[in-house]
């Protein structure tokens, strides 16, 4: 009975452990991509400020190449 209840609390801090290492890897996935979602977002920004200027004389009909 001794060694049943020691091999108990033995599979439940392996459960623990496995469940930290879950959540720690998840976070560090999770965290490497944030700067790639800026980077992608910041390059968007970039390009709609450059359009910006182009846009504004798309349907004029008094202007031409």
């Amino acid at each position: 009975m001794e060694n049943a209840s020691k091999a108990l609390i033995i599979a439940g801090e392996i459960m623990i452990g496995m469940i930290l290492i879950g959540i720690i890897s998840y976070l560090f996935i999770t965290m490497a991509k944030t700067p790639e979602r800026y980077n992608a977002q910041l390059s968007q920004v970039e390009i709609d400020k450059i359009n910006s200027y182009f846009v504004k004389f798309q349907d004029r009909k008094d202007i031409s190449a």
